[in-house]
């Protein structure tokens, strides 16, 4: 039996009775299709057996294939993958292996080895004054149309909202006025959020919501922001707006960045505060990928009190200029 029969004929059920969301299943189907590439016969185009299968050798070529940087060709046919990508990948593959012992498909679960992780950049962040750009080149949206909404007015309110409450792009798309409650916005349970949470709402974000309560049209009236396009394409559009906002090859992020800054911005006052914000069960996952520890710490150290104290007419002169301005 190969990796795709047992998927086909008892993986993908045991998922599905799992409750596992759809966009996993899809996941690991790739991975058996990135898999089958290396391991299938060009000759006779038919996959390996379990038994046939030497993992070791085969992780090694998985790992130089989609690891290997410019400077040697790569077949045609794989695409240059980052070291984490081929650790989600083999994640994936290590599942199916392990599944298949526990139905004695396969004998022994073979050792695998998985290349080092590369930690995301936080420093990979926007700056406030770059969001500001950003904000501004929303009018290149005016005038295109949005599910009945201006392009410009859509935009704007969106890149309020995940500034202002440090929520997923993926997530805002899936927000729903039914989530919001006075000043509070619970984030419900879905693809990239594990459990329901809730996030504080300030003025401007609760007057972007509430913008969008008045714009938004059947058959998309429970939605804050209706997107009726693919999710990449708004990703292709932030870059376009990065282009027109005059940011650098180098500085064109995605929406990831918007919400690092935020959780930076409330790290300086409060960790917990931004731990809770970002939605995250480990201070640890914040501290890693989301905030930009140099920053942070700099201007935690610069606001540590003075030991000494001033003279009594430094004070004096102090008082009488605070006064004065």
């Amino acid at each position: 039996m190969t990796l795709q029969e047992m998927f086909d004929q008892s993986y993908k059920h045991y998922l599905n009775a799992k409750g596992t969301r759809i966009s996993t299943i899809k996941d690991v189907q790739e991975t058996i299709t990135r898999w089958n590439r290396i391991v299938g016969s060009q000759e006779t185009d038919s996959f390996q057996t379990f038994g046939e299968i030497d993992v070791s050798e085969i992780t090694e070529e998985l790992i130089w294939r989609f690891t290997a940087r410019q400077s040697v060709r790569v077949d045609a046919r794989f695409k240059m993958l980052s070291p984490n990508t081929v650790r989600k990948y083999l994640r994936n593959l290590k599942s199916l292996l392990r599944f298949a012992v526990k139905r004695k498909l396969l004998a022994v679960m073979p050792d695998m080895m998985f290349p080092d992780e590369e930690l995301r950049n936080a420093k990979d962040t926007f700056t406030r004054d770059e969001i500001r750009r950003l904000l501004k080149a929303t009018s290149m949206f005016k005038g295109k149309d949005i599910a009945g909404i201006d392009g410009e007015i859509w935009w704007r309110n969106l890149m309020t909202v995940i500034y202002n409450t440090a929520i997923r792009s993926g997530t805002a798309l899936l927000m729903e006025f039914d989530w919001v409650q006075g000043r509070q916005l619970t984030i419900r349970k879905s693809p990239g959020v594990k459990s329901d949470y809730q996030v504080p709402l300030n003025e401007e974000a609760i007057r972007a919501i509430g913008t969008m309560r008045e714009l938004v049209l059947p058959p998309f009236k429970h939605r804050i922001f209706p997107w009726p396009f693919r999710k990449e394409y708004l990703q292709k559009q932030l870059k376009k707006l990065c282009i027109a906002a005059g940011l650098t090859e180098n500085r064109r992020f995605g929406f990831h960045a918007i919400r690092k800054h935020t959780g930076s911005e409330v790290a300086k006052t409060d960790l917990a505060a931004a731990v809770k914000l970002l939605g995250h069960s480990d201070s640890k996952t914040t501290t890693r990928y989301y905030l930009n520890n140099e920053i942070v710490c700099r201007e935690a150290v610069e606001r540590i009190p003075k030991l000494e104290r001033d003279g009594i007419l430094k004070r004096i002169l102090k008082l009488f200029i605070r006064r004065k301005s």
